[in-house]
């Protein structure tokens, strides 16, 4: 499963939704599990990339308009240090809660691949056999005249069975979308944190190339 290599967000990986299966056609409803993602952090960002470091360059719509002319703002000043502080708390928190979605998609996935989760499996009925005996799956359960029948509580057990079937083809669709819905949340405060340390090293290099020209030669600096 590839993971996307999106240059915006390096924090999180989110792989891909594969062909299913197989390269084969998206499966028809309700089964929906090619879409939930797999989510991890991204290496490099214990701890976050520096300040110090020059920004990516601007790809495509990025890039200033040819106009440009300059900074149109009123003079402001950021404080790194509490940026920086503020990063690595969102990362903190981002990790946090990665290992939380992790841990929900392995419930939510065993109860999905589990046919007795919602209820019991299809039971099949005993038949009697020309020796008296009732026999189910191969094995053989002798009558013995005691009046009690070994079909007693199939059908019972088929109802639940049913409902459950029926149950788990409804809910079963709606966690798998939800932990789409929260992995693309934590894909979006991937993206978010990615978009601070770039406005810090950008704060940055502005503020390094901020510098008075050198006087002219030979001029004396008072």
């Amino acid at each position: 499963m590839s993971e996307k290599k999106d240059p915006k967000n390096p924090v999180i990986n989110v792989p891909d939704a594969p062909k299913y299966p197989q390269g084969q056609d998206v499966p028809q409803e309700p089964d929906r599990r090619y879409l939930v993602p797999e989510v991890s952090m991204a290496p490099g960002w214990e701890p976050p990339p520096s300040f110090n470091l020059d920004p990516p360059e601007p790809k495509g719509g990025d890039q200033p308009p040819k106009d440009y002319t300059g900074p149109m703002a009123k003079p402001f000043s950021v404080d790194l240090g509490s940026m920086r502080t503020g990063e690595k708390n969102m990362l903190a928190a981002l990790h946090t809660e990665v290992d939380q979605y992790q841990s929900l998609r392995g419930t939510v996935m065993g109860a999905v691949d589990n046919p007795k989760f919602f209820g019991p499996e299809v039971k099949k009925r005993d038949t009697l056999n020309d020796a008296g005996s009732y026999s189910n799956s191969g094995a053989t359960v002798e009558n013995q005249n005691t009046g009690s029948d070994p079909r007693d509580g199939t059908e019972e057990n088929n109802a639940l069975a049913k409902i459950g079937a029926e149950f788990a083809a409804q809910i079963n669709p709606v966690q798998e979308k939800l932990l789409k819905s929260i992995g693309d949340t934590l894909e979006l405060a991937g993206s978010f944190i990615t978009m601070l340390n770039k406005a810090g090293q950008s704060y940055s290099k502005t503020d390094r190339s901020s510098n008075f020209p050198n006087p002219p030669g030979g001029s004396p600096v008072t």
